[in-house]
């Protein structure tokens, strides 16, 4: 057997806990996790209510390191896919937490390390941190009747602010489509529903918007897929912005938003080459324009094969999921390359209803 000694300045530093915390602080949430099986020590540091306080208040949002699959509708059975090929993947991995949501949690959004779930069969909300395995049960919102219920939505953003928000929208009458809607919102810094505001407007795309910089993002399709829309709920005020999609993107349902480390993607077909490709184009910091961001080539690509779109922090590390002949894989922009996720394969081969949720899961040690 062969031992390796390590250096004196190694040793020092791995012997001193204050240090180790310091260094330990400064690395990706991914990585820390992973840490926790060096040692019981290190398992120790990690772990202590000290540390991820302090973890948790360095802004920052690491790049997602795995799918979360729902693979079993009629059981509410997720699998982790990882991205990140230092984890193992978990093809039956239900819910860890309490016995009041286990198994009958139902992942709504994934936001920046946070899971926005729904309870059955009592209609309940909760924030999920699976990360640290945390979980609080939200205060039932006022006028939430089930039959009027329009969408819930999660606004996280670890660089802004420690505090999460959740909007909450219901019918006001019962005409189809609606003329107006009340959106109530929940902050978890007061831990109270308050702000019910009374709002009208081309809400038909919410069911399917995403959250980026403290705003809800859609396209309403009914516009022939001209606009994408902007409901700021963050802020003071309920605000309702239109902006208009790039020129060269199809209209008619040909174009999906995304998010990924506070950016707005969308992803769209363009119109201007003699070939069709798929354009990946990322909003401007002050929401007003589009700019291109990558070209890919869309003869074996379709715009509803497209899983999801993460941004790495270099450039090299950006990608995305994509079902191609028959297969799943990550494609790399940069590189142009392809890597085949065959768990994913494998939760496909399980299914007996289509696929309808996958989320991006973040590691993060967010506080719910």
């Amino acid at each position: 057997m062969i031992y390796t000694v390590l250096p004196l300045s190694v040793r020092t530093v791995v012997s001193n806990d204050d240090l180790l915390n310091e260094i330990l602080l400064r690395l990706p949430v991914i990585s820390i996790v992973l840490f926790k099986l060096v040692s019981k020590r290190w398992l120790s540091l990690i772990k202590s209510p000290t540390f991820i306080r302090r973890r948790s208040r360095i802004p920052n949002i690491d790049t997602p390191s795995g799918l979360f699959i729902e693979h079993r509708l009629d059981t509410n059975v997720y699998g982790l896919v990882p991205l990140d090929i230092r984890i193992r993947s978990r093809l039956e991995n239900t819910f860890k937490t309490g016995a009041c949501i286990r198994s009958n949690a139902i992942v709504m959004q994934s936001c920046n390390g946070l899971f926005l779930c729904y309870v059955r069969p009592n209609h309940k909300f909760c924030i999920y941190n699976p990360t640290v395995n945390l979980f609080k049960m939200l205060p039932e919102p006022h006028y939430s009747e089930p039959e009027h219920h329009l969408f819930i939505k999660m606004a996280f953003d670890p660089t802004k602010s420690p505090y999460y928000k959740v909007m909450h929208a219901t019918f006001i009458n019962d005409y189809y489509p609606p003329e107006s809607y009340r959106i109530q919102i929940y902050s978890s810094e007061t831990g109270i529903w308050s702000n019910v505001y009374e709002h009208s407007g081309p809400f038909e795309g919410l069911v399917s918007a995403i959250y980026c910089n403290n705003a809800i993002h859609w396209i309403n399709h009914g516009d022939n897929g001209k606009l994408h829309y902007k409901l700021d709920f963050v802020n003071t005020a309920v605000i309702l912005t239109k902006i208009q999609l790039p020129v060269t993107v199809k209209r008619k349902r040909s174009c999906k938003l995304f998010e990924s480390r506070g950016s707005l993607l969308l992803l769209g077909m363009d119109n201007t080459c003699s070939h069709d490709q798929l354009n990946v184009y990322k909003m401007g910091n002050r929401d007003s324009e589009w700019s291109l961001k990558y070209s890919v080539n869309k003869r074996r690509i379709s715009l509803g094969g497209v899983w999801c779109i993460a941004l790495g922090e270099r450039e090299e590390d950006s990608f995305m999921v994509i079902e191609l002949n028959g297969k799943v894989v990550l494609y790399n922009f940069v590189l142009k390359t392809f890597r085949a996720l065959p768990e994913v394969q494998l939760m496909l081969s399980k299914i007996r209803f289509p696929l309808c949720n996958i989320f991006l899961l973040t590691a993060s040690f967010a506080s719910v």
